[in-house]
């Protein structure tokens, strides 16, 4: 996260995993452009293959500036 921008994960519908946890790490300090971090972890459901999404989204806006799609395949 930086100057605004906001990742989001937006799941698929493969029930293969689901988001066990999302951790938002926030700057020591208040001051603009001082990026924050965020995790998901995400936990194994059945064997499968789906998909994670991610969109960068910038200040106030609907529409994504970015977006990233990784394939999964979860094994046994």
């Amino acid at each position: 996260m930086t100057n605004g921008y906001t990742w989001h994960f937006r799941p698929d519908n493969s029930g293969v995993y689901e988001l066990a946890e999302e951790i938002v790490l926030h700057p020591s300090t208040q001051a603009v452009g001082v990026p924050g971090m965020k995790i998901w972890n995400f936990r194994a459901i059945r064997e499968g293959q789906g998909s994670v999404m991610f969109e960068l989204f910038p200040p106030g806006q609907q529409e994504p500036a970015e977006t990233v799609v990784l394939n999964i395949e979860i094994t046994e």
